[in-house]
C-alpha cells in the first residue's frame, strides 16, 4: 500500500509497512497485529482501520470487519463497510505509479468492495433488527471496552490455569480425549498470538527483547508475554516428560527458569502488579521442583550421556530445600492449605527424597562396610524427613517410610529391630487415611507390592518374637535381602 499524503506518525507507518508485508504473504493473522498497532499509534488515520479489514476479509472474519468499519464514521454499518474499501482504493497510487504490491492490493480491495456492495444491498430480516441508540449497540459498548481489556492486568487464560493446576500437583492431570493435545496446541497459538508471546529463540531471546519491548510498550503487554512465554514453556516440559522425552522436559524446564532468575534480579524493585506472578519466589520454586523433577528422572531410568551428575542434582536439591525454609509461609497470608502444600511442603518434600535416592546410590556403589553403612544411615534420615514433610494421607508418605526401612536393611550392621519396627508402625496407622484417597494411582501397583514388603516383615517379626526366636534388641532383616547383602555380617533373617 502507498504512503499516506499526509504526515504521518513514524511509528504508526513503520507498523503498517509490517502490515503489508505480512498481508503480502498471506499472514493475515499477523498483518491484522500490525495494523492494530498502527491504529494505537495514530487512532486518526482511515488507512489503518482499512487495512486491517482487509486483513480481516482475509481471515473471513465478517464480525470483525464490521467492528472496524464503524470506527470510521457514522451511519448504517453495511455503508460503512462500503466506505471503508472505498477509502482503501483511494489511497492506492493511480494505475501509472503503482507497484507490483500495489496492483495486487488494488485486485483484492476491489474484490472486497464488490462483497460489501452486494452485502449492502441484501434485504434486512426485520426480524433480526435492533433499535436504539448507536452507542448503546453491544458493538459499539465492545469497541469502547475494547482498550480496557487489553490493558486489564489481570487476564485469565487457558494456560493460565492450566499451569496454576500443574504447579498445585501434576499427577492432577488426566487426558480424557485423544484430540486434547490437537485443542491444545490451538489454544496455545492462540494466546501466543493474543499476547504476542515469543515463539522462536529461548531464554537469551527473551532476555534481550523483553527489555527492549519494555522501553517501547511498558508493563502490561510485557508482563503478558512473558507470563504466556514462561508457562507454555513449563506446558512444553510436562507433556514432554509425559511422553518419555525427559531430557527435552528439562530443556524446557531450564528456559523457564533461566529468564525467571533474570526476571526476579532485574526487576527485583518493581511491584508484582507489574512484573507479574510468575516472578514471585512460590512460581519460581514451583517450576525448579518441576525441572528437579525430570533430572531425578533421567537419573533413576539410567539414561546415558546425561548432562548432568549426580552430585549436580543432589546439590540442586538442598539449594531447593534451603530456599524453601528461608522463605517460609507468612502468618498473616491467607494461603489455602493446598497452595501451602503444593509450594512449600511438596518441593521440599520432593527434595528430600531425591537426596535419600542419592545417598541409597552411594551406599550401594560403597567399596568397604564403613561408608555404605554411613550412607544408608544418610538415605534413612532423608527418607524419613520427605515422609515427614507431607501430608499424612499422602501415598509419597508410605513409599518414603518403606524406603528408609530398606536402607535399614541394607546397612551392613544392619538396625535393631525396636529401631525398625516404628516405621511399620507408621505405616499401619497411615494406611487407612491414605487409601481414602488414593487406593487407586498411577503407582498404586508397585506402592501396594512394597507396602505388602514392609507389613509381612513386621508380621514374620513379631511371630518369631512370639515364638522366643527374637528380640527388639536383635539386627533383623527379610529374607528376601539375604543375596544382596555382600557384607557378611551376623543378623537375623525372618
Amino acid at each position: 500500500m502507498s504512503s499516506s499524503t499526509k504526515s504521518c506518525n513514524q511509528n504508526a507507518e513503520r507498523f503498517k509497512a509490517q502490515g503489508n508485508e505480512f498481508h503480502q504473504k498471506g499472514q493475515y493473522q499477523a498483518a491484522y497485529r500490525k495494523y492494530t498497532d498502527a491504529i494505537k499509534e495514530d487512532p486518526t488515520n482511515a488507512i489503518y482501520y482499512a487495512n486491517r479489514a482487509a486483513s480481516s476479509l482475509g481471515l473471513k472474519e465478517r464480525r470483525n470487519l464490521i467492528l472496524n468499519t464503524l470506527k470510521l464514521g457514522q451511519g448504517s454499518e453495511l455503508l460503512l463497510f462500503v466506505n471503508a474499501w472505498t477509502t482503501a482504493l483511494a489511497c492506492l497510487p493511480s494505475e501509472s505509479q503503482s507497484t507490483e504490491t500495489d496492483k495486487k492490493l488494488r485486485v483484492q480491495f476491489t474484490e472486497g468492495l464488490r462483497k460489501a456492495e452486494r452485502a449492502s444491498n441484501t434485504p434486512v430480516d426485520q426480524g433480526q433488527m435492533m433499535y436504539g441508540k448507536m452507542d448503546e449497540m453491544p458493538w459499539n459498548k465492545a469497541i469502547a471496552l475494547e482498550q480496557e481489556l487489553v490493558d486489564a492486568k489481570e487476564i485469565s487464560s487457558a494456560l493460565v490455569d492450566l499451569t496454576n493446576g500443574l504447579m498445585r500437583d501434576p499427577r492432577a492431570f488426566n487426558f480424557d480425549s485423544t484430540d486434547w493435545i490437537d485443542r491444545y496446541n490451538k489454544q496455545v497459538i492462540f494466546e501466543a498470538e493474543v499476547f504476542k508471546a515469543w515463539v522462536h529463540g529461548g531464554a537469551k531471546t527473551v532476555k534481550q527483547e523483553a527489555l527492549q519491548r519494555l522501553k517501547r510498550e511498558g508493563w502490561d503487554p510485557v508482563r503478558n508475554a512473558l507470563a504466556t512465554t514462561v508457562r507454555a514453556w513449563l506446558m512444553c516440559g510436562f507433556l514432554a516428560a509425559s511422553t518419555g522425552r525427559r531430557l527435552v522436559a528439562m530443556e524446557y524446564y531450564s528456559r523457564a527458569i533461566d529468564v525467571l532468575d533474570w526476571g526476579r534480579q532485574v526487576w527485583q524493585n518493581v511491584s508484582v502488579e507489574d512484573r507479574g506472578v510468575i516472578f514471585e519466589k512460590t512460581f519460581v520454586r514451583g517450576a525448579k521442583r518441576l525441572r528437579l523433577s525430570a533430572m531425578y528422572e533421567c537419573l533413576a531410568s539410567k539414561m546415558n550421556d546425561l548432562p548432568f551428575t549426580m552430585e549436580e542434582v543432589a546439590d540442586l536439591s538442598r539449594d531447593l530445600i534451603a530456599e524453601t525454609e528461608a522463605n517460609l509461609p507468612n502468618p498473616d497470608d491467607q494461603f489455602d492449605v493446598g497452595f501451602l502444600a503444593s509450594f512449600w511442603m511438596y518441593p521440599k518434600g520432593e527434595a528430600l527424597s531425591i537426596l535419600g535416592w542419592y545417598h541409597m546410590q552411594l551406599g550401594l556403589a560403597a567399596d568397604n562396610a564403613e561408608d555404605a553403612n554411613t550412607e544408608f544411615a544418610e538415605s534413612a534420615k532423608y527418607y524419613i524427613q520427605a515422609a515427614e514433610s507431607y501430608p499424612m494421607d499422602e501415598e509419597s508418605v508410605l513409599i518414603f517410610f518403606k524406603v528408609a526401612l530398606e536402607a535399614y536393611w541394607f546397612q551392613p550392621e544392619g538396625k535393631k529391630l525396636k529401631d525398625m519396627l516404628p516405621l511399620v508402625m507408621r505405616i499401619r496407622m497411615l494406611l487407612p487415611k491414605v487409601m481414602r484417597f488414593w487406593e487407586k494411582s498411577a503407582s498404586s501397583n508397585i506402592r501396594d507390592l512394597q507396602i505388602q514388603q514392609a507389613l509381612s516383615f513386621a508380621t514374620d517379626c513379631e511371630k518369631a518374637m512370639k515364638e522366643g526366636k527374637i528380640s527388639l534388641d536383635d539386627v533383623v532383616k527379610p529374607k528376601s535381602i539375604k543375596r544382596q547383602d555382600k557384607w557378611g555380617k551376623e543378623v537375623i533373617y525372618v
